[in-house]
């Protein structure tokens, strides 16, 4: 992802969190079907 890629806000913050999980697909799924956030990658960087 490039810097102007970046969903920033016109206004308050970005809090961003990094997470070690075994499934990514389901992990991905709880935090933004349940928990509402956005998903700005798909895949980590080290998914084959």
């Amino acid at each position: 992802m490039k810097r102007d890629d970046f969903p920033a806000p016109l206004e308050g913050m970005v809090l961003t969190h990094f997470l070690t999980v075994e499934d990514q697909d389901r992990s991905r799924g709880f935090y933004a079907d349940v928990l509402g956030g956005e998903v700005v990658l798909e895949r980590g960087p080290m998914h084959h």
